[in-house]
């Protein structure tokens, strides 16, 4: 028999409040549950206050608007759309912002706010090398981010960029991420492959000056289709080092027009903020199917991009980590003879699962911990072969399946690297009960690992 490495913990006796529960899925043969969330400890809630909350989660965004400027911010209707993607975000980064009058992005922002000061703005240099030039504006809500600081790359010796890198950093309430950067470049289509490349040195210059490590590198990259092919890859830094996580998938399309391109791009760095990003958050938000925009003229009019956008998790306050813990996980129930759970008991004292066993005269609980998935494979796979009878070779299969399909291991559940502690809890929990002549018993086999509150 394969040794396994185990940690009992001590176990709670089941009450017989459990008594009304147990019998509401008496007649299921076999009954499949994914647990989201399951909480241990107690938590003990004082006044309904912000800090007693979990906070939301902050939403950011990128979207080249197409020409932004004093003849699109006249369009009623097309603002009235900007308006409804914008106030989905707590931070937006717009491109092509093109008026010479400085006067559309403070139009837009009275129009975001109506009368409330829920936004502001902060926006960069006029920018490019001839008549034509651009600006970076970030709109973003004070009462979720404070800004701290701004700075513009000087490109005046190399002249790498058409429209030079413009960063923004943003303080939060987040305990490990007090700060973090937005680094927005709108990169030439006929450059671009150049462009994403030198904005690890931009990145490179811009850690060492400042001392800010964690930043999202966004914006338009024009990086696919023809401006950026699959030669090009290998000669972009902020492809080839894995230390730059790309969010945005090179098959997403970006683009509101015919075309299947993913021009607009989410770069991130940064171990803070890759713990604190939600992975399987960045996407494209396409708001022609969310705002029921039908009108291919009327998109035309609003951009020819979707933004493209990830989200940060929310505070968590001192006193909710200090008191709970919170578990994903699988559990299978099976309906089994109360005769084989008594069976079991007589056989546990010999076997290695004994010292994580409480019993009454008809609750039975078996506990114990992993410190990996491949153990718990093989303890599952022995309790089975042992008592066979009370987890039946069908409940291990759906057990098995869901396990080698990472219901337990998805990064993205936990942000960039796996947060769970590699350690895993088996439970296996029989209630008698009675469905015929014959006592039964329901017993419910999970399996969880710890994560992060949120």
């Amino acid at each position: 028999m394969t040794s396994i490495k185990m940690r009992y913990i001590h176990l709670h006796l089941v009450e017989k409040k459990l008594e009304e529960k147990r019998w509401h899925n008496k007649m299921s043969v076999l009954k499949l549950s994914i647990l989201f969330l399951v909480a241990g400890g107690t938590l003990t809630w004082a006044d309904d206050t912000s800090q007693e909350k979990i906070g939301e989660q902050l939403r950011i965004a990128a979207w080249n608007l197409q020409r932004f400027g004093s003849n699109k911010i006249r369009n009623e209707e097309v603002v009235d759309i900007i308006i409804k993607v914008i106030k989905r975000y707590d931070i937006i980064l717009i491109q092509e912002v093109v008026d010479v009058s400085n006067t559309a992005v403070y139009t837009l922002l009275s129009k975001l706010n109506n009368g409330t000061s829920e936004y502001t703005l902060t926006i960069s240099d006029r920018l490019g090398r001839s008549k034509y030039q651009e600006q970076y504006c970030f709109y973003w809500k004070p009462s979720r981010v404070s800004l701290n600081k701004t700075v513009q790359y000087n490109d005046s010796i190399g002249d790498l960029f058409q429209f030079e890198p413009f960063t923004v950093v943003f303080n939060t309430n987040l305990p490990d991420l007090p700060q973090f950067a937005i680094m927005a470049l709108h990169a030439k289509p006929d450059d671009a492959p150049n462009e994403i490349d030198a904005l690890a040195d931009v990145y490179d210059e811009f850690r060492v000056e400042h001392g800010i490590e964690d930043a999202f590198l966004m914006g338009d990259f024009n990086a696919g289709c023809n401006y950026v092919t699959s030669g090009d890859w290998d000669t972009i830094r902020l492809h080839t080092d894995p230390n730059y996580i790309w969010l945005i998938s090179g098959h997403a399309d970006t683009t509101t027009k015919t075309t299947s391109c993913p021009y607009d791009r989410i770069v991130m760095r940064g171990e803070a903020l890759s713990r604190n990003a939600y992975m399987n958050s960045a996407t494209t938000f396409y708001f022609a199917e969310e705002l029921g925009i039908t009108d291919e003229e009327l998109m035309e009019d609003v951009s020819d991009h979707y933004p493209v956008e990830v989200s940060l998790r929310g505070y968590v306050s001192s006193s909710i980590k200090a008191n709970m813990s919170v578990r994903l996980g699988v559990e299978v129930t099976t309906t089994v003879n109360w005769a084989d759970v008594q069976a079991m008991l007589q056989i546990l004292p010999s076997s290695q699962f004994y010292q994580g066993v409480q019993n009454t005269s008809d609750v039975v609980v078996v506990q114990w911990l992993l410190d990996s998935l491949q153990e718990t494979f093989t303890s599952l796979t022995i309790f089975s072969e042992t008592f066979p009878n009370v987890l039946t070779v069908q409940a291990f299969s759906v057990l098995e399946y869901k396990l080698e399909n990472e219901v337990l291991t998805d990064t993205s559940l936990y942000g960039a690297s796996l947060e769970n502690s590699g350690m895993f809890k088996v439970s296996i929990l029989c209630l008698s009960v009675s469905l015929s002549t014959l006592p039964s018993s329901e017993c419910t086999t999970s399996v969880t690992s710890q994560t992060t509150i949120i």
